[in-house]
């Protein structure tokens, strides 16, 4: 399948941005708290907004801004660009956390995408993201280890639809794939703001088992 032209900042460059931004302590003092406990939850939130702030403060390294720059420069005039998170937190055994992270959509300028991943690694840090963490059985504070983020710039597709494609069928034979799909672009269906369309699919025929 085609493949939009994209550009990778990875991990390591968060890294970088959160250790100039000083609040690497900040981050670790979150996450080896008891998230559990209210108390220790609400005390916690002037630490979060501090790093979000800080953040989008912190002026991203020169380097990749010339880099970045430079690929902008490769794609037609007039483009658009999408920025999405690739957090090392995604997909977990225990939870996702896909669709939870900001995306930002239709950006043009050098200085939006610039805006817009750091938007991005920001987003790791609202309380929606901590408290999700939190939920689970097996969690025990201190002991989830703090995410990092690499982000995606591509080139914006003006889809009829879009969807997600799982390789099994969460209910039903491993033989069937499972498809999720809306009209328009794809933030509605994984944001959770529109009940997509569902296809079952056997993965040897591609004929239609389901759909609702």
């Amino acid at each position: 399948f085609p493949v939009p032209t994209a550009f990778v900042i990875p991990t390591y460059v968060y890294s970088l941005h959160i250790s100039e931004a000083g609040v690497a302590q900040l981050i670790n003092d979150v996450y080896t708290a008891d998230l559990n406990d209210e108390q220790v939850r609400d005390s916690m939130k002037p630490k979060l907004q501090t790093i979000r702030e800080k953040i989008m403060v912190t002026p991203l390294n020169p380097e990749v801004i010339t880099n970045l720059k430079l690929f902008l420069d490769s794609v037609d005039a007039g483009s658009f660009f999408a920025v999405r998170s690739s957090s090392s937190a995604e997909d977990l055994a225990s939870q996702s956390f896909a669709g939870q992270y900001d995306t930002w959509l239709y950006k043009t300028s050098l200085d939006e995408i610039v805006e817009s991943v750091k938007g991005c690694w920001m987003s790791m840090f609202k309380e929606n993201i901590t408290d999700y963490a939190t939920h689970f059985e097996d969690y025990v504070p201190g002991k989830i280890a703090p995410p990092t983020m690499g982000v995606l710039i591509m080139k914006m597709i003006d889809s009829q639809a879009s969807g997600v494609c799982f390789s099994r069928n969460f209910w039903g034979d491993d033989n069937e794939a499972m498809i999720e799909a809306v009209l328009g672009q794809g933030e509605g269906l994984v944001s959770g703001a529109i009940t997509p369309d569902r296809y079952v699919v056997d993965k040897y025929s591609t004929r239609v088992c389901y759909s609702d």
